[in-house]
């Protein structure tokens, strides 16, 4: 028999991530989180990975109605080298072409769109630093309600200062790790489904 349990256990559990990288969607987090996440990594919970899951089958889905109508390209790496300092890696959502512009879209999932009045800090990192590494003016961010498929957007223009500030983020990271010193913590609604709460209320390297 098919044991369709074991299929997506199996599917859920497979690594979404290289250890000992920084990956551009790191940057937005709190500095002390993605320290721990090089130093002493742990593995996420399934019901963690498995809101990635459905999230990502909304992006692909999302993709396959751009490139319906728009020239898109989709998925691509992109490696940003820091002089003296390290690399951090990233994977952009879309490149569409609408007329002579190019556009850079990042696709976000939420289960409540009506709390959504703005862009979270740590998605403008993100499409920021995207923007700054292709050479592109502008961005947008779209949410999506995953249960009801409605939609808002939000469209950004590059900001030399955000991006330069997302750079001083990733510089931060690096030293730390390299120093093994503690970066400050950043606290917010995420601490509660941190994995590493515990290390972090005692300040613990």
């Amino acid at each position: 028999m098919i044991d369709f349990h074991k299929i997506v256990e199996s599917e859920l559990k497979k690594e979404r991530r290289k250890p000992g990288r920084l990956y551009v969607s790191d940057i937005g987090n709190c500095l002390r989180k993605t320290f721990y996440a090089f130093t002493c990594p742990r593995e996420q919970s399934p019901e963690l990975f498995g809101r990635f899951f459905v999230g990502d089958l909304i992006h692909q889905k999302i993709t396959e109605f751009l490139s319906e109508r728009y020239p898109t390209k989709s998925e691509r790496d992109v490696v940003i080298y820091i002089p003296g300092v390290g690399r951090i890696f990233g994977r952009y959502d879309n490149l569409v072409e609408v007329g002579d512009e190019k556009i850079l879209i990042e696709k976000k999932s939420t289960s409540r769109i009506d709390l959504i009045e703005e862009p979270s800090r740590h998605d403008l990192f993100q499409i920021q630093v995207y923007l700054g590494a292709l050479g592109i003016r502008k961005g947008i961010l779209v949410y999506f309600e995953k249960n009801t498929f409605k939609v808002k957007q939000f469209e950004i223009e590059f900001s030399p200062e955000i991006f330069e500030e997302a750079l001083n983020r990733a510089k931060t990271i690096f030293k730390c790790v390299e120093e093994r010193r503690l970066p400050e913590k950043e606290e917010g609604w995420e601490c509660r489904y941190c994995p590493y709460k515990d290390k972090c209320e005692r300040d613990e390297l």
